[in-house]
């Protein structure tokens, strides 16, 4: 089997601030707060100041894995 990997990174605006607690992302901004919880997922998030970076692994075909991959980066402001 293949191994699939990925990465994103997003930036996020001086006015939003990002808690990470694990694989548990909250987001607060002006226009309120969004949480997600990711433990289900094969993904290491890490933060920086300013942004963070997703990293997601999987091994299968890219059939069986892409949604979980998709679903990680449906955090957006």
């Amino acid at each position: 089997m293949k191994v699939i990997e990925s990465s994103d990174t997003v930036k996020f605006p001086e006015n939003v601030k990002f808690v990470l607690n694990k694989r548990t992302v909250k987001v607060v901004g002006p226009r309120g707060a969004l949480s997600r919880n990711f433990a289900h997922l094969n993904i290491e998030i890490l933060r920086d100041t300013t942004m963070f970076f997703a990293s997601e692994s999987g091994l299968g075909s890219a059939r069986s894995w892409l949604p979980s991959a998709l679903s990680a980066r449906t955090l957006r402001i």
